[in-house]
């Protein structure tokens, strides 16, 4: 799902939202399935928390920001991400990191639909 989000969004940002959307569900539900017994439960809660902040935060992102500059937020978020997970940072899995993991991913994840790599760093 992550790879045909900018196919897409070459050929136009209308085709974005929708089928990547319902990609990402089914890829991270299958995922969620498989890696079930490696799901560290201890913030849950503050990580989902989080996400449905993020997801507002880009959700009004999305429709303040013109379409002209659509294209600029949508490479600037997918370089970000590969910056994170090129990086490797160690976080401690923590209350108020688990949020912030939350936030970023809930924003990168609505913005430009790639919104693991700050969750993978929990």
């Amino acid at each position: 799902a992550s790879s045909l989000c900018p196919l897409l969004a070459l050929i136009s940002f209308d085709l974005v939202p929708g089928p990547v959307i319902f990609a990402s569900i089914f890829l991270s539900s299958l995922m969620t399935y498989a890696g079930r017994h490696h799901i560290q439960r201890l913030h849950l809660d503050k990580v989902l928390g989080g996400l449905t902040v993020g997801m507002v935060a880009g959700i009004i992102s999305l429709s303040a920001i013109p379409p002209s500059g659509l294209g600029l937020m949508f490479g600037a978020l997918i370089l970000s991400a590969v910056l994170v997970s090129l990086v490797g940072v160690k976080v401690d899995l923590t209350a108020a990191n688990s949020v912030a993991a939350g936030v970023l991913s809930g924003f990168i994840g609505t913005t430009a639909a790639i919104g693991a790599p700050d969750l993978a760093l929990l």
